[in-house]
């Protein structure tokens, strides 16, 4: 069972020359422990559109089972997600349990950045 992840460091985007065009979305955070796998930026589902249009994600990952031996240090951890971009559609904020970060689709910075990461 996932979990929100202890503290989102960095969140980039980027839109693809699809059609429609596609919104790719890549955050980097922090765990508190080794043996967390299988991170992902789960959207929030909305009845209607955000007033500040803003997604709102949920950086989640899988925690160690109790029993396993774990190094307790923080280690990054990353997480992709591509999306529809609607029309609304300002940026994203990326929750953690500690933190959240919002990047604007307005931050060309990060948009240029984000380029050239691989999502798979």
């Amino acid at each position: 069972m996932s979990v929100p992840i202890y503290k989102v460091n960095a969140v980039h985007l980027a839109i693809d020359k699809s059609h429609p065009p596609h919104l790719h979305v890549s955050a980097i955070g922090e765990v508190s422990s080794g043996g967390w796998k299988a991170a992902t930026l789960a959207p929030r589902v909305y009845i209607k559109p955000p007033q500040d249009g803003i997604q709102d994600l949920d950086f989640e990952a899988t925690p160690p089972r109790g029993s396993d031996p774990v190094i307790q240090v923080i280690l990054p951890i990353a997480a992709g997600a591509v999306l529809a971009l609607p029309d609304w559609l300002k940026g994203v904020r990326v929750h953690a349990k500690t933190n959240a970060v919002v990047t604007l689709l307005t931050d060309e910075a990060s948009l240029r950045q984000v380029a050239a990461i691989n999502h798979d």
